[in-house]
């Protein structure tokens, strides 16, 4: 049995998921591969798209805003990208072919719209599955040809019902997350802290995702303005220039510039707060550890949307600008009953066993191909070695 993940590098979320479902199904299958949908079909379309992406969050994030939501009704057949999916999805027939997988899983918007293409068009008959890795979703996730969909929430599970899918392909188990997080959760804070050589006082994580994005050191110098005596650690991921600068930061309270690490599930742990980019992994990783969250710096479309469903839920605050991050911040960490109450609404949001109940799913899916191939190979042999009456025998039953 093999299973071939479509994820894409154009936010880290992506891959992440299909990572973290490939490690879990690693073991129960033969083989497991992940191909970037986009450098599958150009590897050239790729740079071009993630440099355009990335220029867009820094100097124009409204246009993305705006191009996401241009999506947010149901496609049609007869629409203009269609003819271009066609074209694109050539190459990944190829590559489908070439592995010859049992079951195919997309954790990218484009995969799931080229696989539904090539399914629909009779190019391909895998079993296929779609994992949303957002709290929102948009048309180009959607394909009716798609065989299952698991998705965030029961939110998520209307709005998919809405667009056409049948409920019984939805499975709202929640966004998958690396089990190190698992793990995290059940450890005692006190000694976490001990490990990480932090103080004993009040602790706020900064994290603006794997490139450090967002207004970060602006909502640290006005959370120093307002809570006093605590620890700031902030992560800056790979953003070289973040780390520079968060170094260099002139506060009262305890500053820990944290370069990009591979434990920062303790860091995470740790916190009170977390002060975070509204993305969708990070989120859930948050509150699985069950930290209250405030957001800060959403990209339009589906950071905006992850933002106001988390906002909805009572899980988290929002800090729309810098200027009174301090005085929300300083308010929270001062009321426990309010960050208890955030903490218990996202045990009634999270799972903390959706990646093994999602990785279970994508089993079931993949042996119901193998079963069936086998009872025709089952079928074949019988009818090679059996006469003419045999055959017809075989055939009328």
């Amino acid at each position: 049995m093999k299973v071939l993940f479509f994820s894409s590098s154009i936010g880290s979320g992506h891959d992440q998921v299909a990572k973290t479902l490939a490690t879990e199904l690693k073991g129960k299958v033969e083989e497991v591969q992940i191909l970037d949908i986009i450098k599958t079909i150009s590897p050239f379309l790729s740079r071009v798209m993630l440099e355009s992406y990335l220029r867009l969050l820094n100097y124009a994030p409204g246009i993305w805003g705006l191009l996401h939501d241009q999506f947010s009704q149901p496609k049609e057949i007869s629409d203009p990208l269609e003819l271009v999916n066609k074209i694109l999805a050539q190459e990944v027939r190829e590559r489908i072919n070439h592995f010859n997988p049992d079951l195919i899983v997309n954790t990218y918007a484009l995969g799931s719209t080229i696989v539904g293409l090539l399914k629909r068009s009779k190019k391909i008959s895998i079993p296929s599955a779609t994992v949303i890795t957002d709290y929102n979703l948009h048309s180009y996730w959607i394909d009716r040809d798609i065989n299952r969909f698991f998705v965030a929430s029961s939110f998520l599970k209307d709005i998919l019902v809405d667009y056409g899918i049948n409920k019984e392909n939805i499975k709202a188990y929640g966004i998958p997350v690396r089990n190190e997080f698992i793990e995290t959760s059940k450890k005692e804070i006190p000694l976490l802290k001990k490990e990480l050589n932090l103080d004993n006082k009040p602790t706020l994580l900064f994290m603006g995702g794997g490139l450090g994005l967002g207004d970060i050191l602006n909502v640290v110098k006005q959370a120093d303005r307002y809570i006093m005596d605590a620890q700031f650690i902030i992560a800056c991921g790979k953003n070289k220039e973040l780390l520079k600068k968060a170094n260099q930061i002139n506060t009262n309270s305890t500053v820990i510039p944290l370069p990009f690490v591979n434990n920062i599930s303790k860091y995470m742990k740790c916190s009170d707060i977390i002060v975070t980019k509204p993305g969708g992994i990070t989120v859930t990783e948050a509150m699985v550890l069950g930290k209250p969250l405030a957001l800060i710096s959403p990209i339009p479309g589906q950071e905006r949307h992850n933002e106001n469903y988390l906002l909805n839920q009572g899980v988290a605050v929002s800090l729309p600008s810098s200027n009174y991050a301090g005085i929300i911040l300083s308010s929270l960490i001062k009321n426990q009953k309010r960050l208890n109450v955030m903490t218990q609404l996202q045990s009634l949001i999270t799972n903390t066993n959706s990646t093994n109940d999602i990785a279970n799913d994508l089993l079931k899916l993949a042996k119901a191909k193998s079963w069936h191939l086998n009872k025709l190979v089952i079928i074949y042999k019988l009818l090679c070695g059996c006469g003419g009456t045999g055959r017809r025998a075989i055939l009328r039953g």
